[in-house]
């Protein structure tokens, strides 16, 4: 082979001998004649060999096997006499150039780079064109398009990397990647194609001042999109300061229009105009995970318009500020969009929303997110004019110190559960519902501020909140206001009506004159205050127009005025712990007298008809009784004459209205 090295040993004490070489396939020289390792340790054999002691041997292209000189050996190797280091001094002072790409064969035999692939889910994917910054380590000499390495300058990088895009396979139905190392300025848009992996390990890219647009989006927006694009790793940094003041909000970092199957992940992505990442206009099978979203005037992540099967994942969404008071929420899924997961991400001190889900909802889960120091709602499900959101689960989400509502739904909202969620320090309500078939389970509620209730329903039918535990609210614990036909079963509501004035209640059933409370069910809570100051003032109170409710089987004692109480005459309120609706016991008329007046210890005054009498025994001397005289605490019983002995009497009070 041209530019052979061939190999010489001599046997030293301590090292290997002849006969250890000889075990390989090598070759020695006394009368052996084939193998691949010359061995010889006499000087007949090093001069049979034509080698001097202490000289590497070689072929040159055109020559017979020679002893080398150090310059011939230099050649070979590229490396410089004496260097204990390959790096691109030494190489030079051989005559040769380290230009950074690596090498793909040496007469013919392969060199393997394993940093020249990618994988890519189960597959490898091989780097196909590389483009380097100025900045970059080992940069190229110059752009060699025909091997598919760009160099830039520093300006307008975008012309190289969208070159170096153009530049992969026409209509390709497999993936391909292009790599870029350095940093980089952007002045126009990067256009991606389909099947294209874009690698931003080793990258950071910025906007440059004044350019005003979206810095990566794939190239068919416009009109059939595209499909399989990975954007991976990097830095995207929208340089929002050096943009126009005053303009568009629509200056993304990196936006999918019309995608089918793209992801975005292990992205760096900041300080846009717009939206850190974003996928909009009818895309499909979106995957954004694993990226750190910051500093953007719309949001960190967007899915807008009719988005469909989308993941949102494991990102870190914080300190969006927004343009002014609106946009700057973490996570913001608006206009149709159906059909996603966003599930276990950070979304802190953003400006307006944690997670913010507009005109869109059909068939999201929203799940495993902690959602800390928002502007306003950690989760918020906003509805317009003749939409609805439903058919969504917001589970398991830990949201702290929002300036508004912890999670809040619309009016038109229509199945949803909200379940496992854990509410802390909130400006307003821990929960705040509007719409109907709303299933609120097991979530823990604390801390509400302002006028906040723990749970509150405005508007809400035919849903149910059982096993939330409810507790140091400024309102009310659950406040149903305006709301029918619901099930609240088995709710543990504590020391709430921490505003102030002490006038709240565990749960409040009210109803203003503009709208109907009833026929809710509201059993098997437990409402008390076991503070030292009480401040929770009933257990469970029915006010205003309200009427018509199912109030019993509840434990609400130790409250600060009273277990219970009802307002309207059609709603039963009875059987509960704490607020005694039914009673009884014995009472004796005494000889000589014709009336007593029985203590019935109720907590409820009792109506005609409520109370119950039958004589123990004989009249005596009277030939009938009667009751009247129906008090707050006392009702009496009556004889015509004295009965001329003392008459015991048995009693039962049942109020059932």
């Amino acid at each position: 082979m041209a530019n052979e090295l061939k190999h010489k040993a001599t046997a030293v004490s301590g090292k290997l001998a002849q006969t250890d070489y000889e075990a390989t396939d090598g070759h020695k020289l006394d009368g052996q004649t084939q193998g691949d390792i010359i061995t010889a340790t006499s000087a007949d054999q090093l001069s049979r060999a034509n080698i001097a002691a202490q000289q590497i041997a070689g072929r040159l292209t055109g020559e017979n096997v020679k002893g080398l000189t150090t310059t011939e050996v230099r050649t070979l190797i590229n490396v410089e006499d004496g260097a204990d280091v390959t790096d691109a001094t030494n190489v030079a002072a051989a005559g040769a150039v380290m230009d950074g790409v690596p090498a793909t064969s040496l007469e013919g035999a392969t060199i393997i780079d394993t940093t020249n692939t990618r994988n890519i889910g189960d597959a490898t994917t091989p780097i196909v064109a590389r483009v380097y910054a100025s900045d970059a380590p080992m940069v190229p000499a110059a752009t060699d398009a025909a091997n598919l390495i760009w160099l830039c300058d520093g300006t307008a990088d975008e012309v190289q990397i969208n070159a170096a895009i153009d530049a992969l396979t026409a209509d390709r139905t497999h993936k391909e990647t292009i790599k870029l190392v350095g940093s980089f300025s952007i002045s126009a848009t990067v256009l991606i194609d389909s099947y294209t992996i874009l690698d931003l390990t080793d990258a950071r890219l910025t906007l440059a001042d004044a350019a005003d647009v979206i810095m990566l989006q794939n190239r068919n927006s416009a009109d059939m999109g595209n499909t399989d694009i990975d954007v991976v790793g990097g830095v995207l940094d929208g340089n929002k300061a050096g943009q126009t003041p005053g303009g568009t909000t629509n200056y993304h970092t990196l936006q999918y229009t019309k995608v089918t199957r793209g992801t975005a992940k292990y992205i760096t992505a900041v300080n846009s105009t717009g939206c850190g990442i974003g996928a909009t206009n009818s895309c499909e099978y979106i995957i954004i995970s694993h990226n750190y979203v910051s500093g953007h005037y719309n949001a960190g992540i967007m899915i807008n318009s009719s988005t469909t099967n989308f993941v949102v994942s494991d990102n870190i969404a914080n300190d969006n500020p927004g343009n002014g008071a609106n946009d700057g929420d973490g996570i913001e899924v608006r206009e149709g969009s159906t059909g996603g997961l966003i599930a276990n991400n950070i979304c802190n001190d953003n400006n307006e929303d944690g997670i913010e889900i507009i005109a869109s909802g059909a068939k999201l889960v929203i799940t495993g997110n902690r959602l800390e120091g928002n502007g306003a709602v950690g989760i918020s499900l906003f509805v317009g004019e003749g939409t609805a959101e439903d058919d969504m689960l917001i589970a398991n989400n830990i949201i702290h110190n929002s300036g508004s509502t912890g999670i809040q739904t619309s009016g038109e909202s229509t199945d949803i559960t909200i379940i496992g969620n854990q509410i802390d320090v909130t400006g307003s309500h821990g929960i705040s519902l509007g719409g109907t078939r709303l299933k609120i389970q097991d979530n823990i509620i604390s801390n509400t501020g302002g006028t906040g209730a723990g749970i509150q329903l405005s508007a809400v039918s035919n849903s149910a909140l059982t096993g939330n535990i409810i507790y140091n609210c400024a309102r009310s614990g659950i406040n149903v206001f305006q709301s029918s036909n619901n099930v609240i079963v088995g709710n543990l509501c504590y020391d709430n009506s921490q505003s102030g004035a002490s006038t709240d209640d565990g749960i409040r059933i009210n109803a203003d004159g503009e709208g109907i409370c009833t026929g809710n069910l509201v059993t098997g809570n437990k409402c008390y205050d076991a503070q030292e100051t009480k401040t929770q003032s009933f257990g469970i109170r029915e006010m205003g127009d309200a009427d018509g409710n199912f109030i019993f089987g509840n434990k609400v004692s130790g409250n600060l005025t009273s277990g219970a109480r009802k307002i309207g005459s059609a709603t039963i309120l009875r059987n509960n712990a704490g607020y005694v609706t039914e009673n009884s016991g014995t009472a004796t008329l005494a000889n000589t007298t014709t009336s007593i007046a029985v203590n019935h210890g109720l907590d409820v005054t009792p109506s005609a008809g409520d109370i119950m009498v039958t004589p123990m025994e004989s009249l005596g001397n009277a030939t009938y009784f009667y009751i009247d005289t129906y008090t707050s605490t006392q009702f009496t019983i009556h004889v015509n004459t004295d009965p001329g002995a003392d008459v015991d009497f048995a009693w039962k009070a049942i109020c059932l209205n």
